[in-house]
């Protein structure tokens, strides 16, 4: 992989549900290098049942990339929490941040999400009464940014023939499910395409152990937030 993501922090965190969202990006570029800008996207799952809410954040394109180790702040205004309803906003969701070369997504990092609400009056059965509208300078962001989740796809590169990976009948069919039909991969599995398509939930990850053995080709890892 000529395009090599080391490091992503989350610079302010946690943080008012109105303040826009900060990373610092680390990443190494080897030889040959690339000759086009790379492209990082920030993602907002609105709600992790429905991608009507889901909301593009940001996308900035990066370059000329350098050969060597490259860092950047990726900054971004904060998602419209008025636009999704409340019983999904306490519910815990997902940043996505997105990075692609030629429009081929290489790596994708997933943080969960949740939202609190400041000061919740008590009903009288001591559970929180929340608010009919949304005032999100009364809410707190909190991103779980000890725990993200790191997708990594190969790509074809600038002189590199595309990719033939060897797939299992399951495989094909997760692959046939990814948002993009150009991505060429090694191979992705079931956490792998979870959280490529936007959805990821603990106790899927648990049928999957109980199920099988884990795959040894699958590109996913955890990246420690420094």
């Amino acid at each position: 992989m000529i395009i090599n993501v080391t490091g992503v922090t989350v610079e302010n965190n946690p943080a008012p549900c109105t303040e826009g969202l900060r990373f610092q990006i680390q990443f190494e570029c080897l030889p040959p290098g690339v000759q086009e800008d790379i492209e990082w996207k920030l993602v907002y799952m609105g709600s992790p049942e429905n991608n009507e809410y889901d909301q593009v954040l940001e996308v900035v394109d990066v370059g000329p990339i350098q050969i060597g180790r490259n860092t950047f702040t990726f900054q971004s205004p904060p998602p419209d929490l008025t636009q999704i309803p409340i019983s999904d906003l306490v519910e815990l969701t997902a940043l996505l941040l997105i990075c692609s070369y030629k429009n081929r997504e290489f790596i994708r990092v997933g943080y969960y999400v949740r939202n609190t609400f400041n000061d919740l009056p008590l009903g009288e059965d001591g559970n929180p009464i929340y608010p009919t509208e949304i005032d999100p300078s009364k809410m707190t962001r909190y991103i779980l940014a000890d725990e993200p989740r790191v997708t990594r796809i190969h790509i074809p590169w600038d002189n590199d023939e595309a990719i033939a990976p060897t797939l299992t009948d399951a495989e094909r069919e997760l692959l046939a499910e990814l948002p993009k039909d150009d991505v060429e991969i090694d191979v992705c599995g079931d956490d792998a395409e979870l959280i490529a398509s936007g959805y990821y939930n603990d106790e899927d990850d648990e049928e999957e152990e109980e199920e099988g053995e884990e795959d040894p080709n699958v590109v996913v890892d955890i990246v420690e937030d420094e």
